[in-house]
C-alpha cells in the first residue's frame, strides 16, 4: 500500500477561469486602442483630404478672370473625399468671394470652408478654413 500521494498534473478549474478572465481583459483592451487608433487614422485622413480640396479650389480660383470669379461661390455643396460635386458626398464645400478688398486693384478675398465627417453616424466636423489674396487677371 502507497501511502504518499501522486501529483495531480493539470489546471483546477479555477485557474482556468482567472486564465480566461485575464485573456479577455487584454484582448478587449487591444481591440479598444486599436479602434481608437482606426478611428484617429480616419479622421487625420479626412483632415488631410479636407486640406487639399481647400488648396485646390484656391488655386482653382487663380486661373479666373475678375469678372468671373463669382462663379465660385458656393454654400455646403456636397463634394466627394476629391473635391469633386456629388450629390452623395460626405465633406461640405463653402466658397466665399470678396472683390471689395482695400488693397490692390482686382485683387480678391477668397475664403475656403470644408467640412468633414468625423464619425460614421454622418456628422461632420467644424469647417476648416483657408482664406487668401488671389491677384486675378483683368
Amino acid at each position: 500500500m502507497k501511502t504518499s500521494k501522486q501529483g495531480r498534473a493539470g489546471f483546477t478549474l479555477t485557474e482556468v477561469m482567472v486564465a480566461s478572465a485575464i485573456l479577455v481583459l487584454f484582448l478587449g483592451a487591444f481591440y479598444s486602442a486599436f479602434i481608437m487608433g482606426f478611428h484617429a487614422l480616419n479622421l487625420s485622413v479626412n483632415h488631410y483630404r479636407a486640406n487639399a480640396i481647400a488648396r485646390n479650389r484656391i488655386q482653382r480660383a487663380r486661373s479666373f478672370d475678375y469678372s468671373s470669379i463669382e462663379l465660385l461661390e458656393e454654400s455646403e455643396t456636397r463634394i466627394d473625399h476629391n473635391g469633386n460635386i456629388d450629390a452623395m458626398g460626405t465633406f461640405r464645400r463653402s466658397t466665399t468671394i470678396n472683390t471689395n478688398t482695400l488693397t490692390a486693384p482686382y485683387t480678391v478675398l477668397i475664403e475656403v470652408g470644408v467640412r468633414f465627417p468625423i464619425r460614421s453616424d454622418g456628422a461632420l466636423s467644424a469647417p476648416l478654413t483657408m482664406e487668401t489674396l488671389v491677384a486675378v487677371k483683368m
